[in-house]
């Protein structure tokens, strides 16, 4: 019987926790789990998964992204516009 998809995000989620993957923007599978959790109704698991995308990107741009370069990095990237949506609708 294959696990459930929110295993699997459990799992990336704790393994992300070791390793920083070179070829994979780490809010993206904030983004994934988020999007999964909410399929399956589980709404405090997708919050969690959000604001933990919105803490990383947020700390991101203000200690490494320039002043005029910020609001692009928060807006004009898609999984960073979609969390920060997300989160503001929470």
């Amino acid at each position: 019987m294959a696990e459930p998809p929110s295993a699997h995000v459990e799992a990336a989620s704790r393994l992300a926790r070791e390793v920083q993957p070179d070829l994979y923007y780490m809010p993206e599978l904030w983004w994934v789990a988020a999007q999964v959790h909410a399929a399956m109704g589980l709404r405090d698991r997708r919050r969690a998964a959000v604001q933990t995308g919105v803490d990383w990107i947020t700390r991101l741009a203000r200690e490494q992204v320039p002043d005029p370069f910020r609001e692009s990095f928060l807006q004009r990237n898609p999984v960073n516009a979609q969390l920060l949506h997300w989160a503001a609708e929470a």
